[in-house]
This record gives structure tokens, sequence and C-alpha cells, in this order.
């Protein structure tokens, strides 16, 4: 409607091109939650710029609603969309200042002092393998969230969470890779997986934490390519590719 108003030609085209930057940040969370993830948090940031565009669109047809004599509607229209989204905003704000518990957030709290560890033998460019499901109740989602926040170092698999968005490997491919990291970390892992580990996917260091099974059933302890670089009692083992 805006676009067959009078209204100068420059404004057309910033209305044209505000409405294509719409359809775009729409179209790309549309593709990403149905054919890239089971995680749409990339689409929950590709929508922001189509949200900014359709809230200043309403607001300005609000305006001329207004302009028209039809305050009664804009108004109805405003109070029930902030019924609609009272409820939740009030769940926020609730969950924001009381907080959550979860059952690994005391691990959480100890991962700075895990990966400064860690940083003393990996190099910037090293690899570091640990579990891609530590610490995975600590967000709505199994990320690697320890990882992503304080390791400042590269993963050599951070996740199926992440491995989804950021590589173009078949999904066989990248369940199967998935599989046995968690199986190596679960103390479950063959010495062919642990060599895997070494020689293919060039993880430079590991490291094995007691919320690891791997912590009782040891798969790098008695590996030919790790050696043991650093233990601390109920904190962590960390091993160095040889």
């Amino acid at each position: 409607m805006t676009l067959r108003s009078a209204v100068p030609r420059p404004e057309k085209l910033a209305v044209a091109v505000l409405a294509c930057l719409a359809a775009a940040g729409l179209g790309v969370s549309w593709l990403l939650v149905s054919t890239l993830g089971d995680n749409n948090d990339l689409g929950l940031r590709a929508i922001i710029p189509a949200e900014m565009v359709l809230i200043v669109s309403v607001a300005a047809a609000a305006v001329r609603l207004a302009k028209a004599r039809l305050g009664v509607v804009v108004v109805a229209m405003a109070l029930i969309g902030l019924a609609l989204g009272l409820p939740d905003t009030v769940k926020m704000i609730h969950d924001n200042v009381a907080g959550q518990q979860r059952p690994g957030g005391a691990a959480f709290a100890q991962s700075p002092d895990i990966w400064t560890a860690v940083r003393r033998y990996a190099p910037p460019a090293a690899r570091v393998a640990n579990n891609p499901l530590f610490v995975k109740d600590v967000t709505p989602w199994p990320v690697n969230i320890s990882w992503a926040l304080f390791a400042n170092r590269s993963s050599c698999f951070a996740g199926l969470d992440l491995a989804l968005p950021f590589t173009s490997l078949p999904p066989e491919r990248r369940e199967a890779i998935n599989a046995q990291f968690v199986r190596v970390f679960a103390g479950e892992g063959t010495a062919d997986d642990v060599h895997d580990l070494a020689t293919h996917y060039g993880c430079d260091v590991a490291v094995v934490v007691p919320t690891d099974k791997a912590w009782d059933r040891d798969p790098f302890a008695g590996s030919p390519d790790y050696r043991l670089a650093e233990t601390r009692t109920d904190r962590w083992r960390i091993y160095v590719r040889r």
C-alpha cells in the first residue's frame, strides 16, 4: 500500500529496500529452521532486522490510522499486542531476577580455571578436544557453552549443534563424528577412536574432567598418541598429543 501511495520516489525506494530486508530476514529464519539444524539460534539472529522493519512499519501504519480518526482502533491494537506479550515478559523478568539452579552450574563456574590450565599447553593455533556434552544442562539446548565462552582455542569438534550450521558435512557423517566424540568422553572409546582424535581430527590437546565418565575409564591414559601433561585431583587431566 505504501509503495502505491503518492510519496516521492526516494521514499518509495527506501520502503522497497526495507521490505526486501524484512523478507530476507524472515526467509533466512525459515530456511535455517527447516534445513540446517534443530537449534534455530542463528535464525533468531537473522530475524532481528525483519522485526525492526516490521515494528517501524506497524508504527507508521498506526500513525496513519490515527490521522484518519481511527485512534480507537490504534489504541485497541496496541493493548492487544501488549496483552499477548505480557505473560512471557513477566516470566522472563522473573527468571532473570530469581535465576534458575542448573545441575551443571558448579562445574560451569569452574570452567575458567580449567581453560586457563588448558591454554598453558595449547598454543593459539592448537585444536582442543573436550566432551561436546560438557555442562550440557546449563543451557536449554545441549551446546558446549564452556568451550564457547572460556576456551579461547579452536575445538576439534565442539558439538552437534555447532556442527549443524557451520559445516557442510552430510548428516550421516556429522552424526558419526558426534557419536565418536561422545563415546570417547563417555569412557567407551576404543584405541582406534583416540587415534582418530590425534591423527584424523588433529586434536593437539585433550581435557578430561570429573563429570566425564572417561574420568574413571580414561581412554587417553594408555594411548600411545597422548601423554599426560597435567593433572589436578578432582578437577582436570590435560593430555598433549605426542
